[in-house]
C-alpha cells in the first residue's frame, strides 16, 4: 500500500504512529548521581591540626617581613599601567588605551544599557575614574595628554528622572 503525504502535519502524524508502534529494544540504564563518601570507621594517617600547622608555617616563612595591610592587597605595578572595568547592564562598551607609564584608569557602568566610554591616556602618571549609574545611551570620552589633571566623574540617573553629575 502506498500513501502520499503532502502536508507536513500528515507527515508528523505518520512518523509518530510509526515510532510509537516500534517495540522498545531494551531498558535504559544510568549511574547514580550520588557521590560516595568515606565509609564510617575509615582511618587516615593525616591529622587536621598537623596539616593546618604545616600550611601556616610554610606561608609565614614565604611572606616573612611583609605586613598584612591593604597596600599589599591592591594591585600595583612599578612601571606599568593599570586599567579596571566593571560593567553591569546590556550592550555597554568600554575602551581604555594607555601609552605612557604608571597610568591608572577605572571605569564602572552599573545598571545601564547602550553606554560607551573611551579613556585615552597619553602620558605618564595619569589617573582617571569614571562611573555611570543607571544611564541609557551615554557616550563619554576622556582624553588625557601628558601632565593632565586627574579625571574623576560620576554620573547617575536619579529616581525623579534628573541627572546627577559629580566631578
Amino acid at each position: 500500500m502506498q500513501v502520499t503525504l503532502k502536508h507536513w502535519t500528515n507527515r508528523a502524524i505518520a512518523a509518530a504512529v510509526i515510532c510509537g508502534s516500534l517495540p522498545l529494544s531494551g531498558v535504559a540504564m544510568a549511574d547514580s548521581a550520588y557521590i560516595g563518601q568515606i565509609p564510617a570507621g575509615a582511618a587516615s594517617s593525616l591529622s587536621y591540626e598537623a596539616t593546618v600547622a604545616n600550611a601556616i608555617s610554610t606561608l609565614s616563612s614565604e611572606f616573612a617581613g611583609t605586613a598584612a595591610n591593604l597596600e599589599n592587597a591592591i594591585p600595583h605595578t612599578k612601571a606599568g599601567n593599570f586599567a579596571a572595568t566593571v560593567t553591569i547592564g546590556d550592550f555597554n562598551q568600554v575602551l581604555q588605551i594607555q601609552t605612557g607609564v604608571n597610568d591608572a584608569s577605572s571605569v564602572a557602568i552599573l545598571g545601564g544599557s547602550h553606554n560607551s566610554v573611551a579613556v585615552l591616556q597619553g602620558g605618564s602618571g595619569l589617573r582617571s575614574d569614571i562611573g555611570l549609574i543607571g544611564l541609557q545611551g551615554s557616550d563619554i570620552g576622556v582624553v588625557q595628554p601628558n601632565g593632565a589633571a586627574p579625571v574623576n566623574l560620576l554620573m547617575g540617573r536619579l529616581s525623579n528622572g534628573g541627572l546627577l553629575i559629580i566631578r
